[in-house]
């Protein structure tokens, strides 16, 4: 296999393999990356207004938080792997020179 062979099959196999590893941790989504729960360790019942409006926005912004950092990860694993496939295809269809 040439070098010119190499470098038009590897986008190929790399592509394939950040997909399929974030898909792997999209379906796995291992412990080991649990993100910690947003609320603090004492409830005060005596908040003042800048508390409250802390506490309110944070509950707010830990909702759309993942649960698990895999999720994450995965999903700019499937994209890039996923981009890297779809550049190296357009390329092979247009015929560009390296």
């Amino acid at each position: 296999m040439t070098n010119k062979d190499l470098d038009r099959i590897l986008p190929f196999v790399v592509g394939f393999g950040l997909t399929i590893t974030g898909a792997a941790l999209l379906a796995w989504k291992p412990g080991l990356l649990d993100l910690p729960d947003a609320k603090p360790i004492d409830e005060n019942p005596n908040q003042t207004a800048v508390q409250n409006v802390a506490q309110s926005a944070r509950d707010k912004i830990s909702k759309a938080m993942p649960d698990n950092a895999a999720t994450s990860i995965s999903h700019s694993l499937l994209i890039t792997g996923a981009a890297m496939i779809i550049v190296r295809v357009l390329d092979e269809l247009a015929a560009r020179k390296r």
